[in-house]
């Protein structure tokens, strides 16, 4: 099951970075195309930086953080697309 912008998700395992496993953190990216995810990037608290883990990794919660605990609500960045390359509207 695809897991969502701003869910929690508790860390199953992982190859790359052990210490995480059993850590809670938040989804802010997710890389997928139209068929598969690749990878969700994973905020945890107290660290600027966040971390990549494949699906498999990582179980959702169910709980949801409001975006507004991440960004200023006031802060939007708009981007366009035109043949395939994007660039600030």
């Amino acid at each position: 099951m695809k897991l969502g912008f701003y869910e929690k998700v508790l860390v199953t395992g992982s190859r790359r970075f052990p210490e995480y496993v059993g850590r809670v953190g938040v989804v802010l990216g997710i890389s997928e195309d139209e068929s598969k995810v690749y990878g969700y990037s994973v905020f945890f608290p107290g660290e600027v930086e966040g971390l990549s883990f494949s699906p498999d990794e990582l179980r959702g919660t169910g709980e949801f953080v409001d975006r507004s605990v991440f960004y200023d609500d006031k802060d939007v960045v708009r981007i366009r697309v035109d043949d395939g390359k994007g660039s600030l509207a």
